[in-house]
């Protein structure tokens, strides 16, 4: 008989997940905790029948909610996270020199150990020294703080039960008063795509507006989440995430990040034989599926890289410099957000756009794959 774990993400939409092993089952005093392996996602953490990550996909998640903020102010020093027992979030935050302290305020201890155990890709680095991990109620915790931390992460749960106190106006000015004058506040917000998602989201961000000079919204694509479709918020006293944003002092810093972006420009209209290269875009993700995805010569598999399709541009077809303006402005978007832009053409041509925005925003020399795949094979 096979075992299935289901997740309803709506009255009328689940998602199910095959399991071949239920590794960990138990409630705490707070929650029902599961860990589950899978042949898709690998292992699985689930608390009171929803997941919390998988090994497959939660590096996007602990990637974006960390590197954002971390990459617009490149003096945080001290750093409050809420909620993450899982310690992915504190995994990405350790790889930074310049951090000295990291707060964990976490409400079920058996969360912690659990991943401790089970989980040890993500709880890895709990014991470094500059972590310190409070079982607590996050909401009497921030009370007590003031003009104390540089960046705040709230890694909470959905604003449903017990994390619902942690979407409100008076949270948020907590968050406010414990952040220094410069501080960044950055929250998860949930999917968009379902209609009581998308109201209790909306609720969330006014707050936050109401609380902070500075409120963005940004996006990641997450399989095992609500419409894989997932919202960030960015809140500061000062920096903006974008006009802010400090890509070349990130980069310096030389941190292997694995969330890339991928858009496609269908253009050929300077092509000197035929027409038809601008059909290559959707030609190349179809014919992708039967590609062999494991490398033997770096032993890495495609599998392993989580890539965001964002689509094809509309291009104009009667000027090439509008077209390469384009496909400029897409490549300069995905790298302010931190990401690795993989463009699909088109012809040659479309190459260019893509270097300009690399150009600018890496001024010394910089590399690029270009692979061509010849008409007449």
């Amino acid at each position: 008989m096979e075992l299935w774990f289901s997740e309803f993400h709506t009255p009328d939409v689940q998602h199910s997940i095959r399991v071949t092993r239920h590794l960990y089952s138990k409630r705490s005093e707070y929650q029902q905790i599961d860990i589950l392996e899978t042949p898709e996602f690998g292992r699985v953490l689930a608390l009171d029948g929803n997941v919390m990550l998988t090994e497959r996909d939660e590096f996007i998640y602990d990637e974006m909610i960390t590197h954002v903020p971390m990459a617009v102010h490149t003096g945080i020093r001290d750093v409050l996270v809420i909620g993450a027992g899982d310690g992915g979030v504190v995994r990405e935050l350790t790889r930074y020199d310049r951090v000295e302290r990291i707060d964990l305020v976490e409400m079920d201890p058996m969360v912690v150990e659990a991943c401790r155990t089970y989980l040890p890709s993500n709880a890895c680095r709990m014991d470094d020294r500059r972590v310190h991990i409070h079982f607590e109620n996050a909401l009497k915790f921030i009370r007590r703080c003031e003009a104390e931390y540089d960046l705040i992460i709230v890694d909470s749960t959905d604003p449903f039960g017990p994390s619902e106190g942690l979407f409100t106006r008076e949270f948020y000015g907590n968050c406010h008063n414990a952040l220094r004058e410069d501080g960044i506040m950055v929250n998860q917000q949930g999917s968009p795509f379902y209609a009581e998602d998308a109201k209790a989201m909306q609720r969330s961000h006014k707050n936050i507006v109401k609380t902070f000079p500075i409120s963005r919204v940004y996006q990641a694509h997450i399989p095992t989440y609500a419409a894989g479709y997932w919202l960030f918020g960015f809140a500061s006293k000062k920096y903006h995430p974008i006009d802010d944003l400090d890509a070349q002092a990130w980069s310096k810093l030389n941190l292997h990040t694995r969330y890339y972006t991928l858009y496609g420009a269908p253009f050929d209209s300077t092509t000197s034989f035929r027409p038809g290269a601008r059909f290559g875009p959707p030609a190349m993700r179809h014919e992708s599926f039967g590609l062999e995805t494991y490398s033997p010569y770096q032993d890495r598999d495609l599998g392993d890289c989580a890539v965001f399709d964002s689509g094809d541009l509309e291009l104009c077809f009667g000027s090439a410099e509008m077209a390469l303006a384009d496909i400029e402005a897409r490549a300069e978007e995905i790298l302010r957000d931190g990401k690795f832009p993989l463009l699909l053409g088109g012809e040659h041509l479309v190459t260019l756009g893509a270097v300009r925005a690399l150009a600018r925003r890496h001024p010394d020399p910089v590399s690029y794959t270009h692979l061509t795949l010849p008409t007449n094979r």
